[in-house]
């Protein structure tokens, strides 16, 4: 794809490489040398009336040298409706039969654009693209395109063209996949010539000559409004480095060949990560020794302290040591309180388990208070002797 050009020429050497006078140049006014050309600005085009006959005392039909604007607008556009160059400003050269705007101008509406270079994207990332701007030491390029004309609402006449594009050369796929349709001195006399489309196929092709430069650019160029003279400079590149770079070259660790700590200073052994790493190579390469008779059983490993079972045990060998001592029973808060436990909660996630049902208790026979002394009696004896 060819989006942007640069086209600083003068009209005067415009119209001498077109082969024309400079007062040939139709619609001059309207050229502007630019640095940084998008569509819809105007651009030097080259092309051949159609049955022009050919004049007296001329070796060859003249070239016509007309200023067009970039981004064809097809003839048959309805003329209330506003042009966009953006559409049509890049023609592929293998599907140009397959649309009928650029099909029906392939045999008579051939036409050659003429700038100083092009500027070209390489996407980078996915994130950064980096503008080069492409030309030929030797001289102008030379771009095969097609163009046509439009009449709009007020009967103005415009004129507008297309580039047309191929694949890239093999020594630039690097920057892009397309580019534009190139042409030799010899190759643009063909183009415009009476010639049938079938038989310049070979014109369409990627650019076979070697004087082809390219080098970065500043990235403003993105922006047409980005007009200055260094939009074709050269700038150097410097992309982000990758994520190797900022840690550095990868440091490979060695593992001590030491295979016992008493052959270890203090210092190497400060941390617990390589005392443990020490300790799992000592493991492995040093062969276990039964321990002998002599020697001391192995002390069990304690348990960890925990202070509820501290706790209960401390309770348990008070009640052991002082068994007169009543244990203290504990009542639930909701008897003290003279009001049943209600049942937990049915939203609750977790209940309590069920406390086992206890017997209901038999209700005890009243029976008359007796004195342990029975030669004192009962205060309802005294009372009934009295009566």
């Amino acid at each position: 794809m060819c989006g942007r050009t640069r086209t600083t020429l003068q009209r005067a050497q415009l119209a001498a490489l077109a082969g024309v006078p400079p007062e040939a140049f139709v619609n001059g006014d309207k050229y502007r040398p630019v640095e940084n050309m998008g569509p819809g600005r105007y651009g030097a085009v080259v092309f051949r009336a159609p049955h022009r006959p050919k004049q007296e005392n001329e070796e060859k039909p003249r070239n016509q040298l007309q200023a067009m604007r970039w981004g064809l607008i097809p003839s048959f556009t309805k003329p209330h409706l506003k042009p966009d160059h953006f559409i049509m400003f890049n023609a592929r050269s293998e599907s140009l039969h397959d649309r009928p705007a650029f099909r029906r101008l392939l045999e008579t509406k051939r036409c050659v654009v003429i700038c100083d270079g092009y500027y070209e994207w390489q996407q980078v990332d996915k994130r950064e693209k980096q503008p080069y701007y492409v030309y030929r030491e030797t001289g102008p390029l030379k771009f095969a395109g097609l163009y046509d004309s439009w009449v709009n609402n007020d009967g103005e006449r415009m004129y507008s063209y297309t580039i047309l594009t191929t694949d890239i050369k093999p020594e630039m796929s690097w920057m892009h996949t397309r580019m534009p349709v190139i042409l030799t001195e010899e190759g643009a006399e063909r183009w415009l010539s009476d010639a049938k489309f079938d038989s310049l196929r070979d014109l369409t092709v990627s650019y076979r000559g070697d004087d082809l430069k390219w080098h970065p650019v500043d990235k403003k160029v993105g922006s047409t409004k980005f007009q200055s003279e260094d939009c074709s400079k050269k700038v150097d590149i410097k992309h982000a480095a990758n994520i190797k770079s900022f840690f550095g070259d990868a440091v490979v660790k060695k593992e001590p060949e030491i295979a016992d700590f008493d052959l270890l200073d203090d210092d190497f052994l400060a941390t617990p990560l390589m005392k443990r790493d020490i300790s799992e190579e000592i493991k492995e390469t040093k062969p276990v020794v039964p321990p002998p008779h002599s020697a001391p059983p192995p002390t069990t490993k304690q348990p960890p302290f925990s202070p509820i079972k501290a706790f209960f045990q401390a309770q348990a060998a008070a009640s052991v040591a002082s068994p007169s001592k009543p244990t203290p029973t504990f009542v639930a808060a909701s008897s003290l309180m003279g009001t049943k436990r209600s049942s937990p909660s049915p939203k609750r996630p977790q209940q309590s388990p069920k406390r086992p049902q206890q017997s209901p208790k038999r209700a005890r026979k009243t029976q008359p208070p007796t004195s342990k002394n029975p030669a004192r009696g009962t205060l309802l004896d005294y009372f009934q002797r009295k009566t």
